[in-house]
């Protein structure tokens, strides 16, 4: 965690720094489990979101692309501000199971729920 931290401290190349505690403290604000209902609508991939008592929508155009919308959308949410918002994306805090993201590259599948636990790989901060 603080590798990360300190790589996009050095991309960033200003005076603000970002703190690790403040980091892991944005982290550990998110929700522990979500649940993403979707469907293909076009070239689209639309979600709803459901993160505790939240619901949000959210789109993408590949699967991959998708997970990350998920994952800016609970950012967002849980107003993570954009200086830690693009650290945070790094860790990437809610992914599919393999077969969950097969899933979703695959256009012969309408539609699908995702549910989602929070990466403690994400949380480390070693």
């Amino acid at each position: 965690m603080n590798k990360i931290i300190s790589i996009f401290n050095k991309v960033l190349n200003t005076n603000k720094r970002l703190e690790p505690e403040v980091f892991d403290a944005y982290l550990h604000r998110l929700p522990g489990k979500i649940r993403v209902d979707w469907r293909r609508d076009g070239k689209y991939i639309i979600g709803e979101v459901t993160a505790e008592e939240n619901k949000f929508m959210t789109q993408g155009r590949s699967g991959e692309e998708f997970v990350e919308m998920v994952n800016d959308a609970v950012y967002t949410m849980y107003d993570v501000p954009e200086d830690y918002r693009h650290a945070v994306r790094q860790s990437r805090a809610y992914n599919p199971s393999s077969d969950e993201q097969q899933k979703l590259e695959d256009v012969g599948i309408k539609s699908s729920a995702i549910s989602f636990s929070k990466s403690e790989k994400a949380l480390r901060t070693t």
